[in-house]
């Protein structure tokens, strides 16, 4: 049984119940950092509850990256190669990439949209959490993260290549697009009672914004690939 609601007038606590069976309650809009995989939501007492799981990651010691194949320093401009191999040395030992300078806690922040959008065919007024949520840029998100090198993935951000940092920062306006776009929608279908409509959209936008999550993820590994941004035109596009 979970626990008894912290405050019966407080409307916007939640639950999570971790992999290690722990309850604990939190503020969905600053709490839910490095949570996936939502399996079930209920309403306790008023509460809204979630059930997820933690990432195995979360529980697992930190590691540097193996070292860089030789391709990584490929398209490295020269005048930047002597600071980054400097800056590999200075992060390595910590969950920042050393093969990228970039660190992937910041994809939690984009996480936690995608785990409320999931929500809202279930419980519509949670668009209302949606729209609380608000694009933040790297150096925002670790400024107000609990992550532990937070000052460290600031100060590193400021030398990583451009080889790396284009195409992520791209990549990173492409969600916040999508993003946009996307509550826009769902707001519509809510406002016309189209249920599955809205059913639909939400799962349509989840694997958008999953797809550009999983390349700005690739791109902090070392893979300088991005979406090509006539795929996000034709979705924004898209009834």
């Amino acid at each position: 049984m979970p626990p008894a609601a912290p405050d019966p007038g407080t409307q916007r606590r939640y639950f999570f119940i971790t992999s290690e069976g722990r309850i604990a309650f939190t503020d969905l809009r600053t709490d839910f950092r490095g949570i996936t995989d939502c399996f079930r939501v209920s309403r306790v007492g008023g509460v809204r509850a979630v059930a997820v799981h933690t990432p195995r990651t979360a529980l697992e010691p930190r590691m540097a990256d193996p070292d860089p194949a030789p391709s990584v320093f490929d398209g490295i401009q020269p005048d930047e190669l002597a600071d980054f191999q400097a800056w590999r040395e200075r992060v390595k030992g910590t969950n920042i990439s050393d093969k990228t300078l970039l660190a992937t806690d910041y994809l939690n922040h984009f996480n936690e949209i995608v785990m409320l959008i999931e929500m809202v065919p279930d419980m519509p007024d949670m668009l209302e959490e949606c729209r609380i949520w608000q694009p933040k840029s790297y150096q925002e998100h670790f400024r107000d993260s609990g992550f532990s090198d937070k000052e460290l993935a600031i100060e590193a951000y400021g030398h990583v290549p451009a080889k790396f940092k284009r195409p992520f920062e791209d990549t990173i306006a492409q969600a916040h697009q999508v993003i946009g776009h996307t509550l826009s929608r769902i707001g519509a279908d809510i406002e016309e009672g189209a249920d599955d409509k809205l059913r639909a959209d939400c799962q349509t936008s989840v694997a958008m914004i999953h797809r550009i999550i999983q390349i700005a993820n690739g791109i902090i590994h070392g893979t300088a690939h991005v979406m090509e941004q006539g795929e996000i035109d034709l979705y924004l596009s898209a009834g």
